[in-house]
């Protein structure tokens, strides 16, 4: 069952961010050099998008091989170390989920 990480995030500071996108796209780009997560939405809601609720700025989604493995990426300590980045230079939310089964 794959796994995947849903994000969904407006940047209140630059910097912070940027350290968080230095450090976790480094991490992402080995998972997906060896086949094991790809990331297939990486976009920015403008005013041309259907939407409801209060969706954030930008949303992404990582899509890993299992459950387990993106379980193991959002755990992983290196990860863990530049997650504060995320939370403090964003307002938004991140979760790891299952792939829908019947």
């Amino acid at each position: 069952m794959k796994g995947y990480l849903i994000l969904n995030f407006t940047i209140v500071d630059d910097e912070k961010f940027s350290k968080y996108k230095e450090g976790a796209g480094t991490i992402l780009k080995e998972y997906i050099k060896n086949g094991r997560a790809k990331l297939v939405v990486n976009s920015k809601i403008d005013e041309n998008i259907p939407k409801d609720g209060s969706p954030r700025e930008i949303v992404q989604v990582i899509e890993f091989v299992d459950m387990e493995l993106a379980r193991e990426f959002y755990l992983r300590k290196d990860y863990q170390e530049v997650l504060g980045y995320r939370t403090k230079g964003t307002s938004g939310w991140a979760v790891v989920v299952p792939e829908f089964q019947k």
